[in-house]
Order: C-alpha cells, then structure tokens, then sequence
C-alpha cells in the first residue's frame, strides 16, 4: 500500500491499525495537505448491506464540524479499495500520554474541557462518540485536543475480537439494536455492555472513564479479560482513593455523576460536565462545600454536612472539627474557622505507631499528647475554654482514649495501662503491658480492647477489679495482666497481627486494622463481633478505622480520610469508599491522628502523610558529614562490614524490616532478608562474611 496513489491520495507510511481498519499518512495532492487514510477491512466492504448503512453514517459524520473532533472528508473508492480521508492530527494520544502516569489536575481537566465541548457539539447534532477511549483523543503539541473515530463505532459492524483490552473493539452492530454490544470493553456503560439501546448517556459514560483514568493513570474498570472488565463495568465501582488529593471535589462529584450505573442517574447533557470542569478550573481545590454531596456515595453520604472547622496551630498541631450530624431540613451553616494558639511549651508530640489525639464523646474536650520540657505527657483542652493543662500523673504517656461517659482518659506509659479522670485524681492501673502497644478503644461495659504487641491480636481487660467480661465468647483463659485475647492473626491469611481497635455503637462489635506486613495503605479493614467471635473483613486499603454517627467507617489511607456506608446490623459495608477530607497526619507505621466524638464531630491532625526518610552518611572525627551515594529511606540500626565497603542495614517499609546490604562504592541496595515481620539491628561476623541480626521469623 505505501508508495500507492489511491484516487488523488498518495500513501506514505502507514501510522495504525485497528479494528476499524488500518490507517496510512498520505499527500493529498489535490490541495497538497496530509491527510489520514483509513483503509476499510476487505470482508466489510464485501457486504453491500454494511457498506451501504456505512455510507449513510459518514455522510452523517462528515457534517461535523468542530475545533475539537478530527474531520472526516469523504469515503472514496479507488482501485477497488474502499478508505475515508480524515484529518491527520499531529501529537499523541491520551492512551500514550497516560502509559507515562497520570497527567497533572489542571491538564487533565483542560484536556477533558475540550473533550466535552467536542461531545457537546456533535450531540447537538445527534451524533454520538460511542468509543470514547484514551486512544481516541490526540492532543496536538500546542495543547489543542481531537477526538478521533467519531461516530464509527455505530457505522462499523462484526469486528474480530482482540485480547487488548484497551483495544477491545466495537463488537456486532448498531447500538441502537437491543441485544448487540458496542463499543471498548474499559469504557463501554452497563447498558452498552449488556447490549441495550442506548444514547448519548452512554458517552457520558465513557468520559467519566476517561477522565477518571486520566487523574489516576488507572483504568475505572478493569480485568484480564474482556469479559472480566465488562463484569467490573456491570458491578464494581472505582477506587476513589486513587484520584489525586487536589482533585477539586466538583469533579469528584462530577465523575459520580458520570459513572452511575443507571443511564438515567447519570448527567443527562455533556454541558453539565463542561460547566462543571470549568467552575472547578476557576476556584481552588477544597474539601466539599456546606450543602453539597461527596462523589460516589450517591443516597448514603449525600446528606447536608454541617462543618465547623478548627485548626489549633502554631505549636505544631491542627485540629479540624466537622459536625456530620444536623437536622435533615436544617439550612447549611457557613464555614467557620478557628486557630487556637497551644502553649508554646507543650507542642503536639508525634511518634511512630502512637496516635496522638483523642475528643470525648460529647465532642467537649481534646487530649493531646503535648511535648513538655523533652518529656512526654497528656494535656486537656475543654472546647469552652482558651488553655490546655497538663494532666496530672500523666508523664510519659502516649496513645490517649476517652471512656464512653468521657469522664475518664485510658493511656498507656511504659509497661503500664493506665486510667485517669479528667476531674483530677491519681492514675490507676489497670494492666502491665509491653511498651509496645498499638491503640486501644473503651467499651460501654467497661472493658477496653487493645494491642498489647505489634506481632499479636487483640486482647481485652476490665477496668473493674480486672476481671474478664461474663459473655466471653472464646475459650481463651485470662492471660494475668494482660488480659483475654481476642484474635490471633493468621499468617496463612497473610496476617501480622491486629491494631487499632475501635468498639462500634453498642459495644457489641469491634473494628480493627489488619497488618499485612506492607504498607498500611494495603492494610485491611476488618469487624470482630464480640458475642459469636466472627472475623468479618470489610474492606481492603485502610487503617485506623472509625464509626461514624452517619453510618460509615471512617478510615485512613495515604494521608487521607475516606468514608464507606457500613451497616451495623449486618456489620457489612453497603457501598464504595469516598475521599471525607485529606492532609490528616499519617506516618508508615499505621497511625492516623484522627479521633471522632458521638455527635458526630471529627478532630485531626493536619499534615498528610509523614515520610521519615533518612540519608546514610559518613562521619568523620571532626565531625564532617559525607553522605552516602544511596537513596533516602527509612534506615535502622546500620552496621559497617570490617573492610568498609558495605554497610548492613534494616529498612522499614510499612510495618514490615527488613536487612539489607549496601555497597558503599556503588550505592546500591540489596535485600537480605524478606518475610513479613521484624528483622532487626544487623552485625557483621569478624570475618565480613556473614550478618547476624535479631527476627521474628516465625510471626513471634
């Protein structure tokens, strides 16, 4: 075909090819520009019945004309070949671009901007895209978007399937015919994907897709297969968690409004996403305003949300407080914003695996672990008043959690589980526990559940005479001091142990961070009913799960907040997770610095996602550091081979510590050891031969 002259066409490379046929740059050289050439497939134009319903959709398309769809010249014939002529776009496609990672907020919704306006157009006209995808927009090099194909996927009919899926073509015929299928698999709507009649709605759709995929460089959808993305595309939902944390939250709504699964809930105008887009390109990115709805939880986070927002700043600390709960006819209240001053000598004190505050039930007071004079302790700011004290007796204590009557605070310092009132008094103790605890919640039977270890499950005391609740379900003897255990995680399962307990309304059930030995970010969000023992997992990506008065679970990942509709009844989650609010304070051991009152209040601490990472270095005697040619990481407990040319090392990644080896010449990293657990403090044997390091191997 190259060096061919069809018509007045000459071919000069061939640049694609599809389902649709195969794509050629050529020189018109009638009106001397290049053109693109789309070769019709041989058994396609064998059919007069298909050719003949062709020429009547081209002649339809050709008709369009906009700055933002690629132009369709004519259907020629020459030499018993059968092609369009179309506008040859200069750039790349967004399936390439995106193959790069995901495009920046703004340029993704610049992009998007044009691509509605091209849609907007041609619906006017009633023609519709119906394989919308990545790789049918091109963004030339000065920024202008085209939308390639339009129309064609109604116009072809019987492509041969492919096992791209991004790929995977327009399949049978009309759209408009009930029980066929057209379109690509990715970003094909429910109802395009079980072969209903279908309209605009469903390019609506395919935008949604598309710029989902573009703010996340992900997919929407996704499977091995075709068919298993089609059954994603009928079933599942996004992963909201993915889109950037300065996604606008008008096109978090947006991109909910585009991809419900019912054609009718959806935008009904692609005019509504270009105003929108728009609007958003206007303003900053914020958390959703007074009144408005968070994306995709249609009908279950979709209620008026009252915020009153408090930052307590300037000695490191910020406390946020929405009230989630108000009257369901009560107007919206504005925004308000408070900065509280805390006392320059006890600023917020932040370590690893330790959350560092907690607001009472009734949302009246805040315990905050406040760094004194180098040394640790609690400190109780009442939210009708303008100073924090220190609490008595509370030195050294870490970790605070309110009683259910908030008239008590449970912490922990050194071996030691403690109690103390908020009114004054003496700590007591309540058990004697290994110093490395992670979280505890207080139930309404007075019993508390926590982690007493990081490699273990949940166990639970009394705070009553330390006795053992009546109804325990398990055979599990009382363990002296520490408690009955509850759980035990189970390393077949992929399990390293249990933290972050958090008791549900009415005391009869348990949330809690399941520990993967990874990133927390892949931690699992699990309920333990208290009266049969069932382990039930709800959801996959989280930690720190909390109970909202609104009916969801709260959790933390990445340095953000995201909401889940859950039913305590069934104790299920009932739909997908949304973005609440981010920028909480976050570090890679677990904690989130987050705490909810029961009416419906939410403190933080604002900060997003803490990475501690660290240089290796060397140091010589005057002191003069030298850094070592490797990347920041979070090191531990480094050790120098005798020779000086390695240096062992543990690196923490999540909860998980491994050794590795560096070379000092090279800078370059090594693991040694990898299983989920702690392998710790490396030392080199005298000959630089072997490395002996203390493990938990067996999950211990």
């Amino acid at each position: 075909m190259i060096g061919k002259t069809l018509s007045h066409y000459k071919v000069i490379e061939k640049i694609g090819q599809g389902g649709m046929g195969e794509v050629y740059r050529a020189e018109d050289t009638n009106l001397s520009r290049e053109v693109a050439i789309k070769v019709l497939p041989e058994q396609f134009t064998q059919d007069p019945q298909r050719l003949a319903r062709f020429e009547r959709e081209a002649k339809l398309l050709a008709s369009l004309n906009h700055p933002n769809i690629a132009a369709i010249y004519g259907l020629e014939e020459a030499d018993g070949v059968r092609f369009l002529a179309l506008e040859l776009v200069p750039g790349e496609t967004l399936q390439e671009r995106v193959a790069k990672g995901p495009l920046p907020v703004e340029e993704a919704l610049e992009v998007c901007r044009q691509i509605a306006e091209g849609l907007e157009a041609a619906h006017e006209k009633g023609v519709i895209h119906r394989d919308l995808k990545p790789a049918n927009v091109k963004v030339t090099p000065e920024g202008k978007v085209k939308i390639l194909d339009f129309g064609l996927a109604k116009a072809f009919e019987g492509e041969t399937p492919v096992t791209d899926i991004s790929q995977s073509p327009t399949l049978t015929e009309g759209m408009t015919r009930a029980g066929v299928i057209l379109g690509t698999a990715a970003y094909m709507s429910p109802e395009q994907a079980m072969g209903k009649s279908v309209d605009k709605r469903a390019d609506i759709w395919a935008f949604g897709a598309v710029l989902y995929e573009l703010l996340t460089g992900k997919r929407a959808f996704e499977g091995e297969t075709i068919a298993e993305t089609i059954a994603a595309v009928l079933k599942s939902e996004p992963d909201w968690g993915k889109l950037p944390r300065d996604t606008p939250w008008r096109i978090k709504e947006l991109l909910d409004d585009c991809l419900q699964k019912e054609a009718r809930d959806r935008f009904h105008d692609i005019s509504h996403t270009r105003i929108q887009i728009k609007k958003a390109l206007e303003e900053p990115a914020t958390v959703s305003p007074i009144g408005q709805t968070l994306a995709g939880q249609p009908g279950r986070w979709r209620q008026t949300i009252t915020l009153g927002v408090v930052a307590l700043a300037g000695a490191a600390i910020g406390v946020a407080i929405w009230s989630l709960m108000s009257p369901p006819l009560a107007p919206p209240a504005p925004l308000k914003q408070l900065v509280i001053q805390l006392p320059s000598t006890a600023p917020l004190e932040i370590e690893t695996w330790r959350p560092a505050v907690a607001l009472s039930p009734d949302g009246t007071l805040l315990v905050y672990v406040a760094n004194r004079g180098g040394k640790r302790q609690l400190y109780l700011r009442r939210m009708d008043r303008l100073e924090a004290t220190p609490i008595p007796g509370t030195e050294g204590g870490h970790s605070p959690f309110f009683s259910p009557d908030g008239q008590s605070v449970g912490f922990f310092v050194g071996y030691k589980l403690k109690k103390v009132s908020v009114s004054g008094g003496a700590p007591q103790t309540l058990a004697i526990v290994p110093p490395v605890t992670r979280g505890a919640t207080w139930g309404p039977d007075d019993t508390i559940i926590f982690t007493a270890d990081p490699n273990e499950g949940l166990s639970r005391i009394s705070t009553v005479g330390n006795t053992l609740p009546p109804d325990a379900f398990s055979d599990t003897p009382s363990i002296p001091l520490l408690g009955q255990v509850l759980t035990t995680p189970d390393p077949t399962k992929g399990e390293y142990s249990h933290r972050w307990p958090h008791f549900l309304p009415g005391g009869k059930a348990v949330l809690f961070t399941i520990d993967t030995g990874g990133s927390f970010d892949e931690a699992r969000i699990a309920v333990l009913s208290l009266e049969t023992g069932k382990v039930n997992v709800v959801l996959d990506g989280g930690t720190n799960a909390r109970y909202s008065p609104t009916g969801h679970i709260v959790f933390a990942r990445a340095g953000a907040l995201l909401a889940v509709p859950f039913d305590l009844e069934r104790l299920e989650r009932t739909g997908n997770p949304v973005i609440v609010i981010e920028g909480i304070l976050m570090e890679p051991g677990g904690a989130a610095h987050f705490s909810f009152s029961d009416d419906g209040f939410l403190s933080y601490v604002p900060g997003g996602m803490l990475v501690p990472d660290r240089k290796l270095v060397w140091v010589n005697r005057q002191g003069e550091i030298d850094p070592l040619p490797a990347e920041a990481r979070e090191y531990i407990h480094p050790s120098l081979s005798p020779d000086g040319q390695q240096v062992a090392v543990t690196i923490r990644e999540g909860s998980n510590y491994d050794v590795w080896i560096l070379d000092v010449a090279r800078g370059t990293l090594t693991r040694l050891t990898s299983h989920p657990g702690e392998d710790l403090s490396p030392i080199w044997t005298p000959d630089g031969k072997q490395v002996t390091f203390m493990s938990e191997m067996s999950g211990r």
